[in-house]
């Protein structure tokens, strides 16, 4: 796996750009304001978008993701924030933004150890659903990883690529095994183009805040939960401080301390170093 990074305008919000450098078929994490800028980074790669996926359905995460739909990529988003993309939210008013409002392609729960993807049908409003239970198991093999990072605050494409290494699996497909759509395994964790990654839900910041963690790369793409020295807003209508914090302590600490974290704005961090960071929740 090898994703770069692209720092929109709007916010400064983070695109990632995910690839599996063997197929050059992937996928991108919140695509921003800049669509075309997006659409020209992975041109100039020869890597095709299969898929969107959203860490929340605020506008500055999402601006862009009716573009790519548009243009055949499904957008992939937690059925609790699947509204704010079909109707927009007081937050893009106040920023001034007109948000181009969309049905989703796939909504997704993860409550009680359930990974379900729910196809939506925007026209007849019927959902096609489909899901696992989820079950322990582990991969083997040695993990390398290279990471090539420029300052995100120069403006410019921020580079990181990742080698991981491949892993067995006799996961059961659920929606179908081919083409663009992903497939979830047995211990919930998503298959995509040959790439793993996990759906860790993460309210606070919105209720249907999620974070992706590839665990074999040790990355996980933040968001606007966790940032480096900070943690994500709750003062929204649907953020909640106390969930916010929960999710970060219960869910994303106890994930290994050398693991790389990438936010929805600002620079990566890790971790083991936010865990340590007494004034991380202000109090």
């Amino acid at each position: 796996m090898k994703f770069i990074t692209i720092e929109n305008s709007v916010l400064s919000e983070n695109t990632y750009l995910v690839w599996n450098e063997n197929t050059l078929r992937g996928f991108l994490i919140d695509p921003g304001s800049d669509g075309k800028k997006i659409e020209k980074a992975a041109a100039e790669r020869n890597i095709k978008i299969e898929a969107v996926f959203l860490t929340h359905g605020h506008f500055d995460h999402a601006l862009s993701a009716k573009y790519f739909q548009e243009r055949g990529a499904k957008v992939y988003v937690h059925a609790e924030d699947a509204d704010k993309l079909t109707s927009g939210t007081a937050i893009d008013r106040f920023f001034g933004v007109k948000f181009p409002t969309f049905f989703a392609d796939v909504t997704f729960e993860t409550d009680n150890n359930i990974l379900k993807f729910n196809e939506i049908n925007s026209k007849t409003n019927r959902n096609k659903t489909s899901e696992i239970r989820a079950a322990d198991s582990k991969t083997d093999g040695d993990k390398t990883s290279e990471i090539r990072a420029a300052d995100s605050k120069t403006g410019g494409n921020k580079t990181s690529e990742i080698q991981g290494a491949d892993s067995k699996t006799d996961g059961d497909n659920i929606l179908n095994s081919g083409g663009n759509v992903p497939r979830i395994e047995k211990d919930n964790t998503v298959e995509f183009q040959g790439m793993r990654f996990k759906i860790i839900h993460t309210p606070g910041h919105s209720k249907g805040g999620v974070c992706y963690f590839f665990e074999d790369e040790g990355a996980l793409f933040s968001g606007d939960t966790l940032f480096s020295g900070d943690i994500g807003r709750s003062d929204f209508v649907d953020g909640d401080f106390f969930e916010l914090k929960n999710s970060i302590i219960s869910k994303l600490f106890a994930l290994p301390d050398g693991t790389a974290v990438y936010p929805g704005h600002e620079e990566a961090t890790e971790i083991g170093k936010e865990r340590n960071n007494k004034r991380l929740f202000g109090e």
